[in-house]
């Protein structure tokens, strides 16, 4: 016997030791049938660890397994009244109410019983000897028992492999030899009112759990995920706070700092390391803030296109002030079945924001472009012909073969895809190419990527506008170890970083770092008032006061507006509480949904050839709008 088996053994015992008559033993058994490594396999997907027991003590055999508080383990017993696939099952959903009760919730609301249906259940359970006392914990049962049900269902199996095949295929293939050949007796099924919705809301949990535990990797407690709220209070990715680099980025900075031979004074060094852990300790201590489980898909160091920039850094692609409309957007395209159109987008962010709900900006490139997101989704759901550059032939491509409701939610394209069908988002990433549309990408950490770059790539950022960091999103609390962590990086290689943010606390994080911040402000209208006084859009703005205390509070942060007209620009320009000045360019937005954006009178600068540089004297050939004005 392994040593892991004796474990088990004495733990078997221990929690056997007042059920067991006088004389009556248990015992592990080894892992040896084909049915056995399914569910070893199949509850592997889940984080779970079964273990299979068995007695020859007919009392001890109504025990037909049971999971063990605080622990993955899930006892299975092979000499039980029940099949041990039903058994698996069934502990499935306890485990799942103690990891996921968010996802514990949703078979609770769909899985639907009559007051009588609800009684005759409970009198199927009056013989069994110590039964569960209370509702909750009986319909706990009920739950499980339907879920064990279900796991001897091999067509109900077949839907769930259909969602996820490289995830379960292989387990339905043996599930069903075995299945196939018995005949099915339902506990729970017989007594639900819609078997369908609650088998459908069944296998759409088992694929989260599925995909949660693929991408987290956490603990019994439940945090790994959040899901999205009405107020957008949680992003709608559902991901974890990162803490798996710190100590690594602490070994490895304290190399880099000593084999440079840096003049910091240790004293400070050592204060950027107590900050780093203190955070890391705080977050430790605090599991409720444990809100994501980082991408191991994406990475935070991304290419620049822009001819200012060589690399950019953004824990992920989506906006933080996007969050609640894009699980606005989500709810409606599933229960359209489709995706939103750009004219629907941009009414919807109309809506939300007259009703107080904070939205996109109106001027954001990133966000302009991904209104049109439809483009290449409906390619993505019904096909699309691909033009052979050579001869000119179209080559018709099948659908994209996922889900459908996973390229209707940003979750599905941020995170189930990429994880569960990788040669598939390969395909739907090359949809997006062309677009001019970032594709959206799931919030990611830092991995120490800067302090691998080349000296050669180093210098050639500097000597574009150093590292870039949030081209295509802002900064969000969770991921304030990560910017320390490539703060700490930056410094030992010498790499020069700037910022835009519309986000005070990036600033109060990260304005003592030194690192060039740009606090983004935004016109109200016409961006003057009737006595020619700048005004600022209060929902879409850096907050204006704060702007400026952190201005004044450190000489590495300043200000940003873009300019709407001739003569806004020049006010701005004569304005010392202004930095900077960029003139307004489209981005694809198109002029039919400026008045709908309070951006009527805004005049778009991207053809522009008439400027010429405030600081130099010099003309601009075109402006590109990576040139700043002061």
């Amino acid at each position: 016997m392994s040593e892991q088996q004796k474990a088990a053994q004495q733990t078997l015992d221990r929690l056997l030791k007042n059920e067991k008559p006088a004389g009556a033993t248990v015992e592990i058994r080894p892992i040896k049938t084909a049915i056995q490594r399914a569910i070893q396999k199949l509850l592997g997907v889940y984080g779970l660890k079964p273990q299979f027991w068995g007695t020859a003590n007919e009392d001890l055999q109504a025990i037909n397994g049971f999971t063990v508080p605080g622990t993955k383990d899930v006892f299975i017993n092979m000499d039980g009244q029940e099949i041990i696939q039903f058994v698996a099952g069934h502990e499935f959903m306890h485990q799942l109410k103690k990891r996921y009760p968010s996802l514990y919730q949703q078979i609770v609301d769909n899985v639907i019983t009559t007051d009588e249906s609800w009684a005759a259940y409970l009198e199927t359970r009056k013989n069994i000897p110590n039964d569960v006392k209370g509702e909750e914990a009986l319909k706990e049962e009920f739950y499980a028992d339907f879920a064990g049900d279900q796991w001897t269902n091999a067509e109900f199996m077949q839907k769930v492999a259909d969602k996820a095949p490289s995830i379960f295929k292989q387990v339905f293939d043996i599930f069903k030899k075995i299945l196939d050949k018995m005949a099915q007796t339902f506990k729970a099924t017989p007594y639900i009112k819609d078997v369908k919705r609650a088998q459908d809301a069944l296998a759409k949990v088992m694929v989260e759990y599925a995909a949660r535990e693929a991408q987290g990797k956490v603990g019994a407690d439940g945090m790994a995920s959040v899901d999205v709220q009405s107020d957008g209070s949680v992003n709608p990715t559902g991901v974890k706070f990162s803490l798996r680099t710190v100590d690594a980025t602490v070994a490895r900075v304290t190399k880099d700092l000593k084999k440079q031979g840096t003049p910091i004074p240790s004293k400070k060094i050592e204060r950027y390391f107590e900050d780093m852990m203190s955070v890391k300790a705080y977050v430790d201590t605090n599991k409720e803030i444990l809100d994501f489980v980082p991408s191991e898909t994406f990475k935070a160091l991304k290419l620049n296109s822009d001819p200012a920039y060589a690399f950019s850094i953004d824990m992920t692609t989506m906006c933080i002030k996007r969050y609640t409309m894009q699980a606005t957007i989500d709810d409606i395209q599933l229960k359209l079945n489709r995706p939103l159109v750009k004219k629907e987008i941009m009414g919807l962010r109309a809506m939300l924001r007259d009703s107080g709900v904070e939205v996109s900006c109106g001027a954001c490139y990133v966000d302009s472009r991904r209104a049109s997101i439809a483009t290449p989704l409906l390619k993505a759901l019904n096909g699309y012909t691909v033009t052979n550059a050579k001869t000119g032939v179209g080559v018709k491509m099948p659908p994209i073969a996922v889900p459908r409701e996973m390229l209707l939610t940003m979750k599905g394209l941020t995170e189930d895809i990429p994880k569960m069908y990788p040669k598939e988002y390969t395909r739907l990433r090359k949809l997006f190419a062309g677009t001019q549309m970032k594709i959206p990408e799931a919030r990611t950490e830092y991995r120490g990527e800067i302090a691998r770059l080349s000296d050669a790539k180093v210098q050639a950022a500097n000597r574009a506008s150093g590292l870039r960091w949030q081209s295509w999103s802002d900064f969000e609390v969770p991921h304030m170890l990560d910017a320390m962590e490539a703060v700490g990086d930056m410094f030992t290689r010498g790499l020069k970083g700037q910022a835009y943010t519309k986000q005070l606390n990036f600033v109060e994080v990260m304005g003592p770092t030194g690192m060039a911040i740009n606090m983004s402000l935004i016109p109200e209208g016409t961006g003057l008032d009737a006595n020619g006084k700048l005004i600022f859009d209060k929902g879409q703005s850096f907050p204006f006061k704060e702007a400026m205390r952190l201005r004044k509070l450190y000489k590495n942060v300043g200000t940003i507006v873009i300019g709407v007209s001739d003569e806004h620009i020049k006010a701005a320009l004569a304005d010392p509480q202004i930095d900077f000045v960029i003139p307004y360019h489209a981005s694809g937005l198109g002029s039919t949904y400026m008045p709908q954006l309070g951006m009527a009178e805004w005049v778009d600068y991207t053809d522009d050839e008439g400027w010429t540089s405030a600081r130099t004297g010099k003309g601009l050939t075109k402006n590109n709008c990576t040139v700043r004005y002061s």
